[in-house]
């Protein structure tokens, strides 16, 4: 859970008592290496099993991942050092075997009173020991350093590529042009939201919009219940274990919002931050399944409504489209690691979603996202896009992901029979954004 502070630079923003924290610099929260072992606990482990694999016989299959993403991560080196740990941690366990053998060829030299030349034997055997722990020492410092390096990039590793990710362009899916209507248009957002100066976007909605919202709320819960989803209430802040866990770069303040470092509140320094993520969001959702037994049957399927946070921007506040909370609908389905099930379960998702917004009389399209485009820990990702007559472009109104076992390796999240189960996640509703493009439709 804990590392080192590389540097740091933050920013604190006053919201009513509480201060959030935006901080750069802690390498990973998911690893704690040796020299720090004393003073940290660690919670988990992170399976990276696979990584050996996917250096040798996987490794045309990596390049490309990393090719296809754009990726900056250089492989060559990562594999040198990755190997030079390997191979000093046979080095390291050679020599604790060695100091083990020592140990009982010490029993055995002091057991044998009569023999005369016990004190000299006693006296080799002790300096063979001594030596040996003088080179155990010595090489575990070096096994440290690498180690820590070596297992840290391993941790930002993307995850692999879904075989229908796209590798160049977006694929569309799916499209739907509503008949004309009689309406005549009008600048009803303007009049229903309300933005004020006191929090970074902060914004009242009012009339059409509140209704709206608490309708959205409501109704599309209602759907995804219907569908067989289990409505649960995740906790709106998590620790930097669970950013990190989920691939998230729980350290940049672009990416998430991080309390200040007061008493009770954990330390960003140590990787033990608290980040506000709000109940609707991934995080969140995974928060809850690590405090919880996931059992037959699956499918599990989990739903939260509530609120979502991101850190604010550099652009205009006064836009629907770009704010820092938002009321939302988040999915995550827990199921057995297979791709082609996962997909199914996407197509499953996207049907709802096409199905709510058709209700509303809104164009929309549905696209496969190419590779460059995704976040490290998605295998795949599908956006439903609105289109806003204002703007005149689609924007992005709900996505729907595949994670596959990236999440619960990194988290030791088990499944049925201890196997690492595959995810399947979505924002199914951002009220902000597709309140924007409806009204100005």
């Amino acid at each position: 859970m804990a590392l080192r502070i590389l540097s740091t630079s933050h920013i604190n923003i006053k919201n009513k008592n509480i201060y959030l924290f935006l901080v750069r610099g802690v390498v990973s929260a998911l690893h704690i290496p040796g020299h720090l072992s004393k003073a940290a606990v660690s919670i988990l482990t992170p399976d990276l099993s696979n990584i050996d694999r996917l250096i040798t016989d996987d490794l045309v299959k990596l390049q490309t991942n990393l090719s296809s993403r754009k990726s900056s991560f250089h492989l060559d080196s990562f594999i040198q050092q990755w190997n030079h740990m390997v191979e000093l941690r046979l080095q390291r366990e050679d020599l604790e075997t060695r100091r083990i053998e020592v140990t009982q060829l010490m029993k055995q030299v002091a057991s044998h009173t009569a023999d005369t030349t016990r004190p000299n034997k006693i006296e080799e055997v002790k300096q063979e020991g001594i030596r040996l722990r003088t080179q155990l020492k010595e090489l575990t410092k070096v096994w440290w350093d690498v180690e820590e390096t070596a297992v840290t990039r391993a941790l930002s590793l993307p995850n692999s590529l879904h075989s229908e990710t796209p590798i160049e362009d977006s694929r569309e899916l799916y499209s739907f042009i509503p008949p004309k209507s009689a309406h005549s248009p009008n600048d009803s957002t303007k009049l229903d939201v309300k933005f004020v100066s006191h929090s970074p976007t902060a914004f009242y909605m009012r009339g059409l919009s509140a209704r709206l919202e608490l309708n959205w709320m409501r109704n599309f819960s209602n759907d995804w219940i219907s569908k067989g989803y289990n409505l649960i209430s995740p906790p709106d802040f998590v620790r930097s274990l669970i950013v990190d866990g989920c691939g998230l770069d729980f350290n940049n303040p672009q990416k998430v919002l991080s309390l200040a470092t007061v008493p009770d509140h954990g330390s960003l320094e140590k990787g033990n931050g608290f980040h506000l993520v709000g109940g609707s969001s991934l995080p969140a959702m995974v928060a809850f399944l690590t405090k919880n037994a996931i059992e037959e049957p699956i499918p599990l399927r989990l739903a939260s409504a509530g609120r979502t946070y991101h850190p604010p921007t550099e652009s205009n506040h006064e836009d629907l489209t770009n704010t820092t909370q938002a009321s939302s609908i988040h999915l995550l389905t827990v199921m057995k690691n297979c791709p082609d099930a996962m997909f199914k379960e996407v197509v499953r998702v996207q049907e709802t979603i096409s199905m709510q917004l058709q209700k509303l009389d809104v164009n929309f399209r549905i696209i496969a996202v190419p590779a460059r485009q995704l976040e490290s820990w998605e295998q795949y990702r599908s956006s439903v896009e609105l289109f806003s007559s204002s703007s005149k472009k689609f924007i992005q109104v709900a996505n729907i992901s595949i994670i596959g076992d990236y999440i619960s390796r990194r988290l030791s999240i088990y499944g049925p029979n201890k196997e690492w189960p595959g995810f399947v996640t979505s924002q199914a509703l951002s009220v902000p954004k597709l309140l924007y493009c409806y009204l100005k439709n």
